[in-house]
């Protein structure tokens, strides 16, 4: 799409210098009339507005974070014109925000025949008004619409992609039934076309159809792809979308019978299944994943949502491994890896709380063995807890829950538990503070390499704390924060002599009788 997009400014005379890590993409541009260059330093330094489309939210970043930040100039306007999440859109303009004169979201409806012929329509989210020369140069690849503030862009795309999509998916559906009561193709699309029933995707397709031509205007992974954003924009939100859940289904089973080997297809179909509660088919497609790459080879996500399923059917064990790998993958990425910025955060908290709920357990099972009362009642409440649980996800199934209030409702599952566990644990500590002393491990001290508590933390230049030997093993590998990414070397870290405290006052407290069960 970005190339088509290209072509067009070009022969409308527009200076276009266009990048791509694919040299077949670079030579395709310039033997259409375009300048194409391999050193993205090159066109940053003289070129008004930069324009990025690419092909999903983890490339964006992975591109800004590793390439175009740093290189961007304060007089530039930066225009993101790919199909993304608008969450991902503000976060974007929130990173950028002081290092470039304008930040647009222009998002478009069409593809690459509408590109070259002027018949896009651009939906712009802008903060403040949009540059005269900005509005020029989108004008020539169509019509400029705006939307308001960034983020809208992305919004109304995924909103056009999400009606487009079903209109596609019943209108198929629709004629077919139509054939096997005996209309012919042609006679429907001749009435249709001027009926109720028809739409602009109806009026584009189908002619096609009627030619016997089936090649890909579109690829379903990518519909599946829309459609999946749509559904996590929506979830974001909670806002029940039913109808649009049955569509991604129809797309994301196309998806897979096509390419049956792609592991990405069985990952994102995983998420969705998460979001459902399909806990079984969630782990299901996460193995498929992983068995298509190798249990070696870089694949992250599978194992980060593995663990997520593995977790909600109470396998804290398994769980924990599979998070494990999911962090030590991101933590030490492959060269060819795509990590989003917040990957780190987000799967470093996990592994933590996996290592609670195991941890809880096995606490569990002591009290248990020596007969506590207190391991009875918890294991009582955990009982009840999880057939509450199954209930909401029994509902889920049967769609007599939407999604949203499902997630609602288990929020309040998990909340009330904790509330009585929490009760529960301080009246047997009051009543019998020898035996019922908290086990806990205050976050704080804990390290966010090897998830153990600390002896010696050192703090880094952007107020991080580590274990000190943990931190300078990662330096030998990799001289960059663990957690950030930024360049970090031995010389920056200093003594955290308040958190070291914490720390002696916690293992002084009798912690390493029991902290083997951590």
């Amino acid at each position: 799409m970005g190339g088509a997009m290209a072509v067009r400014l070009t022969k409308c005379g527009v200076n276009v210098q266009g990048y791509d890590i694919s040299t077949t993409a670079v030579e395709r541009f310039t033997a259409a009339g375009g300048k194409g260059t391999s050193n993205l330093s090159e066109p940053l330094s003289t070129t008004d507005v930069v324009i990025t489309s690419l092909p999903n939210d983890e490339i964006l970043w992975s591109v800004l974070r590793s390439e175009l930040i740093d290189k961007l100039r304060p007089e530039q306007s930066f225009v993101e014109m790919s199909t993304i999440l608008p969450q991902t859109m503000t976060a974007v303009a929130k990173e950028l925000k002081g290092k470039v004169a304008e930040i647009v979201d222009a998002p478009v409806s069409g593809g690459p025949n509408e590109a070259l012929a002027q018949k896009l329509s651009i939906l712009v989210g802008v903060d403040g008004k949009l540059k005269q020369s900005t509005h020029d140069v989108l004008s020539h690849l169509g019509s400029v619409n705006l939307l308001g503030k960034v983020g809208n862009g992305k919004t109304l795309k995924l909103v056009n992609n999400m009606i487009s999509m079903a209109n596609v998916a019943i209108f198929t559906e629709a004629f077919q039934l139509g054939k096997e009561l005996g209309l012919e193709y042609q006679a429907m699309y001749d009435v249709l076309q001027n009926s109720g029933g028809s739409s602009t995707m109806l009026k584009k397709r189908i002619p096609y159809v009627l030619d016997d031509d089936f090649s890909a205007r579109f690829s379903v992974n990518l519909a599946e792809k829309d459609t999946g954003l749509a559904l996590r924009m929506a979830h974001q939100q909670k806002y029940p979308t039913p109808m649009l859940a049955n569509v991604h289904q129809k797309y994301e089973d196309a998806a897979v019978q096509k390419y049956s080997r792609n592991p990405l297809i069985f990952t994102n179909r995983a998420n969705v299944r998460l979001k459902l509660q399909r806990w079984d088919e969630a782990v299901n497609d996460c193995l498929k994943s992983i068995e298509i790459t190798g249990p070696n080879s870089q694949n992250h996500k599978a194992f980060y949502f593995l663990a997520q399923a593995q977790l909600a059917m109470h396998h804290p064990h398994e769980a924990l491994s599979s998070a494990l790998t999911a962090y030590d993958q991101v933590l030490h990425p492959s060269p060819t890896a795509k990590i989003s910025p917040r990957d780190m955060e987000t799967f470093s908290n996990f592994v933590l709380r996996c290592k609670k709920a195991k941890f809880e357990i096995r606490d569990r099972d002591r009290l248990r063995r020596q007969g506590d009362l207190r391991a009875e009642l918890e294991e009582t409440l955990d009982i009840n807890k999880q057939r509450d649980l199954d209930d909401v996800s029994r509902r889920l199934e049967a769609r007599e829950l939407g999604p949203v209030e499902a997630s609602e409702r288990n929020q309040e599952i998990l909340s009330n538990f904790e509330k009585k566990i929490a009760e529960l644990r301080t009246l047997f500590a009051v009543a019998d503070p020898t035996n019922h002393k908290p086990r806990e491990i205050p976050d704080h001290l804990i390290d966010m390499i090897t998830f153990e508590p600390m002896h010696d933390p050192v703090i880094t230049k952007n107020g991080h704390s580590y274990e000190r030997a943990t931190l300078y093993e990662h330096l030998k590998r990799s001289p960059t924060d663990p957690l950030t990414r930024d360049p970090l070397i031995i010389n920056d870290l200093r003594n955290n002599f308040g958190l070291k405290a914490a720390c002696d006052e916690f293992w002084e407290s009798g912690a390493s009788e029991w902290v083997a069960d951590w």
